[in-house]
């Protein structure tokens, strides 16, 4: 599983990230996500502050042919409250 942020950099740098999460912002994604993943199949978990920009940039993801890719319901938000492991 990656979990990728969806926040702009600006934001990102604000907030702690969960364990092994990596950024990637919603302006490069259709850039950047088939260079980092070449298999269609990889599972990504996306988020972003509440979970707007993350569904968009699922739909995006699953345009783009792939298969396995979800966007956290509640964004940072929900992981706060959920007391996800953060670094």
């Amino acid at each position: 599983m990656l979990c990728y942020s969806m926040f702009e950099k600006k934001v990102n740098g604000i907030s702690h990230t969960p364990k092994n999460a990596q950024y990637l912002g919603k302006g490069v994604l259709e850039r950047d996500l088939e260079s980092r993943f070449p298999d269609k199949n990889t599972e990504i978990i996306m988020y972003c502050g509440g979970g707007y920009r993350s569904a968009l940039t699922c739909d995006a993801a699953q345009k783009m042919g792939y298969t396995n890719v979800k966007s956290l319901q509640n964004g940072y938000k929900g992981m706060i409250a959920s007391d996800w492991p953060m670094e």
